[in-house]
């Protein structure tokens, strides 16, 4: 939830406050079990401090503090934030509840209407780095999320011009299989019954079994490529990292096994 919708409040006079903010639905949804869980983990009774549409929720635990700079969180900005490496090596019920938060704080949940529908479960973010930890999140679930990125919309609100100069990513499952193999982290979004009913009751349509998937090993699969384009670039240089002796070559977010891999 912090990731989602945190951020650290710290002044001279409070040096470890942090807060959430929640609009109204939210914190009808999620207000109690994120009170429970401060209090569970980290055995603060957080302070609601009441807006007209909206509310924050602050908390002083140094423990929280000190827990964030180990992660390398400690005063990150938006476009800074990232999935702490550790999260990595965890165990997937684990993964699954980061998840999970991510979904509830700044993710989203779309069934459209009409023949073919667009269902999406989505996180919209502006750090890339928070995105390629996603995307290596959701492959080690074995799920293989859509990214989009396109630029802020610039915008006004009570008088004030608010101008976007960062992309945003939305990292988002949309095939029927894998919503169904993901309910562990959006079963508990507050739109989550919408999403559960559009599945039970969908259809079956002939020819859209979704993404052709074709497991090699529990660690590596094959995806059909249905397209390649050139793309321009300003780098003169590739480099290569390899490791001896398979000299196996691996690139991009979070990681293909290339042409001139020797298979070992």
């Amino acid at each position: 939830w912090y990731l989602g919708d945190g951020n650290a409040a710290c002044t001279p006079h409070n040096p470890n406050r942090f807060t959430l903010s929640l609009g109204a639905e939210k914190s009808a949804a999620y207000l109690t079990a994120i009170e429970r869980a401060l209090r569970q983990a980290l055995g603060v009774r957080p302070i609601v401090e009441r807006h007209r549409t909206y509310l924050h929720l602050h908390f002083h635990p140094l423990t929280f503090k000190l827990l964030l700079k180990h992660l390398g969180l400690f005063g990150k900005r938006a476009h800074e934030k990232r999935i702490p490496d550790l999260l990595f090596n965890a165990q997937p019920h684990v993964q699954q509840a980061l998840l999970r938060g991510l979904i509830q704080s700044d993710g989203y949940i779309t069934v459209g209407r009409g023949q073919r529908p667009r269902v999406v479960v989505g996180y919209c973010t502006v750090s890339p780095r928070l995105t390629n930890g996603l995307v290596c999140l959701y492959r080690q679930l074995g799920c293989l999320p859509l990214i989009v990125k396109r630029r802020c919309r610039s915008h006004t609100s009570g008088g004030v011009a608010f101008v976007s100069r960062r992309d945003r990513y939305d990292v988002m499952i949309s095939t029927k299989e894998q919503l169904l193999n993901m309910q562990a982290i959006w079963s508990t979004h507050k739109d989550a019954a919408r999403l559960r009913a559009y599945l039970t009751h969908s259809p079956k349509r002939p020819g859209r079994p979704g993404k052709d998937l074709r497991w090699l090993s529990p660690d590596a699969l094959m995806l059909k490529v249905t397209s390649v384009k050139p793309v321009r670039s300003r780098d003169r240089y590739v480099y290569d990292l390899v490791v001896p002796p398979h000299q196996t070559f691996v690139a991009g977010v979070p990681g293909f096994a290339l042409h001139n891999t020797d298979g070992a």
